[in-house]
C-alpha cells in the first residue's frame, strides 16, 4: 500500500486489486465465483489481486455490475465502471509521480507493495 500527501493529510493509495480482495471478503464471494461472473479466468482475478495486472476499462465495467460499489459509496448515480476506473487512475498517477520523483522502476514498486502486504 502506498501513500500520498494531500493538503497535509496522508491518504492511502492502493492498487485496485486490494479493493477487489476486500469486496470478496465483504460479500463472501470466492475468486472463482468472481471469475465466472466477470467472464475471466480465476488466474486473471489472482493476478489483479496480487497487483501483477491492472484493471482495464472493460473489466472495470464488469466489476461495477458485480459489486455495485457506486450504489454503496455515492449518493449520486454514475457509471458503474467509474469507481474502478478512478481507483486504477489514481494508483497509476501516484506510481508515475513516485517513479519520477525517486527514479524507481515499476518492479521496485511491486516489490515494495509485496513487502508491505507481508508486513501487514
Amino acid at each position: 500500500m502506498l501513500y500520498e500527501e494531500n493538503e497535509g493529510f496522508v491518504d492511502m493509495c492502493e492498487h485496485p486489486g486490494k479493493k477487489i480482495e476486500q469486496m470478496l471478503q465483504k460479500t463472501g464471494m470466492t475468486r472463482k465465483e468472481l471469475a465466472t461472473r466477470t467472464g475471466v479466468t480465476e488466474k486473471h482475478i489472482n493476478t489483479l489481486i496480487s497487483k501483477e495486472r491492472n484493471i482495464t476499462t472493460s473489466f472495470a465495467k464488469k466489476l461495477g455490475y458485480v459489486f455495485h460499489v457506486d450504489e454503496i459509496n455515492s449518493d449520486e448515480p454514475k457509471d458503474k465502471a467509474r469507481y474502478w476506473q478512478d481507483l486504477q487512475n489514481k494508483y497509476d498517477i501516484f506510481i508515475l509521480e513516485e517513479q519520477e520523483k525517486n527514479n524507481i522502476t515499476t518492479e521496485e514498486v511491486r516489490v515494495l507493495d509485496y513487502l508491505e502486504d507481508i508486513i501487514n
